[in-house]
């Protein structure tokens, strides 16, 4: 898993897509056609390299900097929607989808763009194509005045304390709790965030899962 997530934003490739996002992203068990792949290759109307240039490589999703670049009109959001496929740009690479486009971003912009797919779609009964998910998760990082940590023993590695920045993605750390919610035993509780709309309550995560603010 973390190799499909490492190196994605390394600086000789972070603002184009090269063979090795291709190759990471079917690890992950998804993949594109070979237009599509060509097409995220050779870029042939340069949006894929403008866009990503757009995005700093540092930019964080707890950082509330961060919000211009995942809103509507944000480059992040317009990266998606191309890859997606929408009305506004229908001409999607050939194979490319919510889950391969949630997918990439997540790989080339690791710090920012949590990671969005079935499983999590269902754990939350979240829509297929959802727009609030990247500012739902913003809110929990943020939440503590971001002051987060796993608690001892919940076997997710820890950011590090004193401000300093973890080399290993916050939503990474997230990422990964929500998986091991969805592997099973931890949904006790979630109902309740369910309920409340946006699917994802920071009080119910800390109840289901070793999540704790720092003291």
């Amino acid at each position: 898993m973390a190799a499909a997530f490492g190196g994605g934003d390394v600086e000789h490739v972070v603002d184009r897509f090269d063979s090795n996002d291709l190759v990471a992203i079917t690890l992950l068990s998804v993949s594109l056609r070979p237009h599509g792949a060509m097409n995220l290759l050779t870029d042939p109307d340069g949006n894929w390299a403008r866009l990503l240039s757009l995005i700093p490589r540092d930019a964080r999703l707890e950082n509330p900097g961060s919000d211009a670049l995942i809103e509507e009109g944000g480059p992040a959001w317009e990266l998606w929607e191309r890859l997606v496929g929408t009305k506004r740009y229908p001409s999607k690479p050939d194979g490319s989808g919510p889950v391969v486009a949630g997918k990439l971003l997540a790989r080339k912009r690791p710090h920012l763009i949590p990671i969005y797919d079935i499983r999590i779609k269902e754990l939350f009964e979240r829509p297929k194509v959802d727009h609030s998910f990247w500012a739902a998760l913003a809110a929990v990082l943020r939440a503590d005045n971001g002051a987060c940590r796993c608690a001892a023993g919940g076997g997710v590695p820890c950011p590090r304390r004193g401000g300093a920045l973890s080399r290993r993605p916050r939503t990474r750390y997230l990422d990964a709790m929500l998986r091991q919610m969805v592997a099973g035993s931890r949904y006790e509780g979630l109902a309740d965030a369910r309920a409340a709309g946006i699917g994802i309550d920071h009080e119910r995560l800390q109840d289901t899962h070793p999540l704790a603010p720092l003291p």
